[in-house]
């Protein structure tokens, strides 16, 4: 167990040893948008039932998608953010995915995915 810390105010909690304020929110809601207005369509927590390599490769697509775009003058920005949008949610998933079943250290199920 981590260590108890006191606050200013006499409070004491668990020390956390990592910093959520250094993650960007805003494109943290953006893609809790994203996930929210798909799931009816894919299912909640469908994202689990895929490998690691069917994530990077849905990641790669709209990374190249946006690179193209990016190098033509006709982008927009909706175009734009659409892809990049799923290479974050894509780059999260694999992470997660990986972390699942690559690093999961006394996990119940030791099954290792890609």
């Amino acid at each position: 167990m981590t260590e108890m810390i006191t606050y200013e105010g006499g409070g004491r909690a668990h020390a956390i040893d990592y910093d959520f304020t250094l993650l960007p929110m805003d494109a943290l809601i953006d893609l809790a948008k994203l996930l929210t207005k798909e799931e009816p369509a894919h299912g909640r927590d469908n994202w689990r039932k895929l490998s690691l390599s069917d994530h990077i490769c849905h990641l790669s697509a709209h990374l190249a998608e946006f690179s193209i775009r990016a190098n033509r003058s006709q982008h927009t920005v909706e175009g734009m953010a659409y892809h990049l949008e799923r290479v974050a949610a894509r780059a999260l998933m694999a992470l997660a995915v990986y972390n699942t079943n690559v690093r999961c250290d006394g996990c119940a199920s030791t099954e290792k995915t890609q």
